[in-house]
């Protein structure tokens, strides 16, 4: 039985690349040897698995955390430029399987965007960001306990290959999406439960789940 969508923020719920985008392109005017970012096909050719270790290619250790201070800040100080898929949040707002965000984004990012969309902070049971420390494989398994629920009774929904990676390592169902950072070509082969390449794909998936459950 599934008893909690566990969601990424970025690219699934929030509509941020293109801005995630344009303040990588910024920083890179800094870090002229790192490359530029104008889609998703650039981001999955830049992105290839973790974060950290992809632009280390480029930037060093110090640099890299630099880096990522400077995205989060400029991201935050723009934060009002970011925008929900409605579709999913109104689907999150009036599906049963109650929901739960993990992300690498600031929770106080994730507040401000559901309120700026005019939606309340109990649309989701619990919202864990950066704030928490851990990487999001560890939240999950901390999360887990805490609910007391079993891995198998979750299913996580992201957009990147990192998320593909730390949820087949611990054996957690996970629907893909490709309208977010990544193209739908990066997920091919991928031990996932369903590639959606739109709103529509997703949510049509999302009501298979739940009238399996029993209809809720």
């Amino acid at each position: 039985m599934i008893k909690y969508f566990i969601w990424d923020f970025d690219g699934v719920i929030c509509d941020s690349a293109d801005l995630a985008f344009k303040v990588h392109n910024e920083i890179c005017k800094e870090y002229t040897n790192l490359p530029k970012v104008s889609n998703c096909y650039d981001y999955a050719n830049l992105i290839q698995g973790g974060y950290d270790e992809s632009l280390m290619k480029y930037l060093s250790k110090e640099q890299l955390k630099d880096y990522f201070y400077k995205h989060r800040e400029k991201i935050y100080e723009r934060r009002s430029e970011l925008k929900l898929f409605l579709m999913v949040t109104e689907n999150i707002k009036n599906n049963k399987i109650p929901s739960i965000i993990i992300t690498s984004t600031y929770e106080k990012v994730v507040k401000y965007v559901l309120q700026n969309n005019g939606y309340k902070l109990d649309l989701f049971k619990e919202v864990i960001g950066r704030e928490k420390k851990g990487s999001k494989a560890e939240k999950l398994i901390e999360l887990c306990k805490r609910l007391n629920i079993q891995l198998n009774e979750i299913v996580y929904i992201g957009d990147s290959l990192s998320d593909v990676d730390f949820c087949n390592r611990l054996g957690v169902n996970i629907i893909a999406v490709s309208y977010g950072y990544c193209p739908k070509e990066v997920f091919k082969n991928k031990n996932i439960l369903k590639l959606c390449n739109n709103e529509i794909e997703l949510l049509d998936y999302i009501n298979v789940i739940r009238n399996e459950e029993g209809g809720l």
